[in-house]
């Protein structure tokens, strides 16, 4: 009951401060209709985990609430946290905020304290990533932000006016219209996750499993499990499997040393997130050169939670150079040894090609990438970056060809896509509220720019009265009464009273 009433204060309280902001802003952007004449949003974003909330939230901010959150998962499972995220905890520091964007009421420090209390919040070291997922449902639901659930986009359309989508609802087919649509669907938003052809050309797919996909972890009590790849999720899966009872797990990463550094870790200051994306091509890609390639180690305690197992295996700079399924069992040859396994969870991350995006079939083509617009120097090329899509000031896509398909102008890519041209911003929390505004300010810009004429003439229009008092007076007592009702004077000689 009392965690009940400190929420329930909370709430009061994230009233009382959106209301003293004037949340939100004033609506301004002209209405318009799809070519059908029916209803068009003027924002749609597909995704409703973090990076999509706090885009409408930012939205939002700035009087643009002609919007709609799309998100395919139901309520509470959007986002990794409840499905392909096996960790136990947030990788970021519990201070990072992100959504609230700097409203101290909507932190998740604030709701973390009226749910569990001050003692609790005090002892925590990371957040755990239920309680990530709670306060962003709590979140959404305080901010006004509108979400439909279990809401798939199919395929997008593209027009110069308007962006027609292709949904697939709870109650079927559908479609909408939208004359912006930002894509915040996280760390595969823009890509694939990886399964290599020595697995995928030699093991049946019912003996290895891509651990973005579903693990029935039950299952794989008493077997042995190998593991490919050395990020935190490799960690995070083999020690799920290992708490649930594998027989062994071994863990096999390419590296032949542990990789100890977080490059990741240096960006997080408000210099770099803020304008890393205002610096030259060839800095940009620098940066990123170095920073993307060393991926990101296990955090200590996610190191530590698998590695605590006695029948744990960590094989260091191993490679899986030929594999072969026989009599049930994967056999798996690494640096010359064979291994036997039961079954296989495969961890080596994601591959950046829009062209595994069948909602995005009309428009890829067009899409420019980093390579169709960057040349590095001798000794700088990386073939991953050169794949990330080069995206404008406000994450907005830009054209392959100039000219060809201007609509791009109006699709933003608020994903972990958005790296190489924006540093951290569509999928970490760390540049979360940083990319967010940027991305709404680059909407609110463009609304306003391109209806600056009709604005124009709301202006010339604008003929509300402010000061309603008769001047001159007819007489002394007009000047009296008048006077006292609208508190006005004579001016003293040479000035003017404002």
């Amino acid at each position: 009951m009392a965690a009940n009433s400190a929420l329930a204060a909370l709430e009061h309280r994230v009233a009382a401060d959106l209301h003293a902001i004037r949340f939100p802003d004033r609506e301004w952007v002209i209405p318009t209709t799809g070519p059908d004449g029916t209803h068009a949003y003027d924002v749609v974003i597909v995704g409703a985990g973090h990076c999509g909330l706090t885009v409408a939230f930012a939205l939002r901010r700035r009087g643009i609430t002609n919007i709609q959150v799309l998100e395919a998962r139901e309520a509470g499972a959007q986002g990794p946290w409840t499905t392909y995220g096996r960790m136990l905890t947030l990788r970021s520091p519990k201070h990072f905020n992100g959504p609230d964007l700097d409203i101290p009421s909507l932190t998740c420090e604030a709701w973390y304290t009226a749910r569990y209390g001050a003692d609790q919040w005090n002892s925590l070291h990371k957040i755990p990533k239920d309680h990530w997922q709670e306060y962003l449902l709590w979140f959404r639901r305080v901010a006004g932000i509108p979400a439909a659930y279990q809401t798939k986009l199919t395929h997008l359309n593209p027009g110069s006016d308007s962006q027609h989508l292709a949904i697939h609802g709870p109650t079927g087919p559908d479609h909408l219209y939208a004359r912006k649509v930002v894509f915040a669907t996280g760390a595969e938003g823009s890509g694939g996750w990886t399964v290599p052809d020595v697995v995928r050309n030699s093991v049946p797919a019912t003996h290895y499993t891509q651990v973005a996909d579903p693990v029935d972890f039950a299952a794989l009590r008493g077997k042995r499990i190998g593991v490919l790849g050395g990020g935190a999720s490799a960690y995070d899966n083999a020690a799920t499997a290992l708490e649930h009872g594998a027989a062994r797990v071994d863990l096999f990463f390419r590296r032949p040393d542990l990789h100890r550094i977080n490059p990741h870790k240096w960006t997080e200051f408000s210099g770099f997130l803020d304008h890393f994306r205002d610096l030259p091509d060839h800095w940009r890609w620098k940066f990123m050169r170095h920073v993307l390639p060393l991926n990101e180690p296990p955090p200590p305690d996610t190191f530590q939670r698998a590695t605590q197992h006695p029948n744990f295996t960590l094989w260091l700079g191993s490679t899986w150079d030929n594999i072969n399924f026989h009599d049930g069992q994967v056999d798996v040859t690494s640096n010359g040894r064979h291994h036997y396994f039961d079954h296989l969870l495969i961890a080596v991350g994601l591959t950046q090609d829009l062209r595994l995006k069948s909602e995005l079939a009309d428009i890829e083509p067009h899409i420019a990438r980093w390579a169709d617009m960057y040349i590095p120097p001798h000794g700088e090329e990386h073939d991953g970056l050169a794949k990330f899509p080069y995206l404008g000031t406000y994450f907005e896509y830009t054209e392959r060809t100039p000219g060809a398909a201007p609509y791009l102008a109006d699709i933003y890519n608020f994903t972990a896509a958005a790296t190489v041209s924006h540093g951290p911003s569509g999928a970490s929390i760390n540049g979360m509220k940083q990319a967010a505004n940027r991305l709404a300010d680059g909407i609110s810009k463009s609304f306003f720019e391109r209806a600056v004429n009709d604005h124009y003439n709301s202006l010339l229009e604008f003929d509300h009265m402010e000061l309603d008092v008769p001047w001159p007076p007819t007489s002394s007592d007009d000047v009296s009464a008048k006077t006292d009702e609208a508190h006005v004077s004579n001016p003293p000689t040479g000035m003017l009273s404002r």
